[in-house]
């Protein structure tokens, strides 16, 4: 009967143990997932804070090359009018425009009596 009695306590000692050990690594996992989980919540708030900048170097970008596109309207409007402009004074220079027109004007001819009086 001791015989039995030493093998049951020898089982519980090796069960106890056993058991000692489980815990000691459950322990470990729970630092291990504590670790773990303050580390998300860190990568979770740099993640806000990474969208946040990046939505405003975005706007920032969109009005960059908003800024861009007007500045190149801008440029190729003023160059539109300067041609307009240069072909309107080129034309009314050379159809004869108002220096053709002061020509043409009616001038009387001296007549032959008023001269010999």
């Amino acid at each position: 009967m001791t015989d039995k009695l030493q093998q049951v306590q020898q089982d519980v000692e090796e069960v106890k143990v056993l058991m000692v050990e489980n815990v000691n690594k459950a322990d470990e996992r729970g630092d291990k997932l504590t670790d773990l989980d303050e580390r998300a919540a860190k990568l979770l708030n740099s993640s806000h804070s990474f969208h946040k900048q990046s939505k405003k170097v975005l706007v920032k970008q969109k009005r960059e090359n908003l800024k861009g596109k007007i500045g190149i309207i801008a440029i190729v409007v003023v160059l539109f009018l300067i041609i307009i402009i240069v072909a309107i004074v080129m034309l009314s220079t050379s159809d004869g425009g108002p220096t053709t027109a002061s020509n043409n004007a009616i001038t009387p001819m001296p007549t032959e009596s008023s001269g010999r009086n």
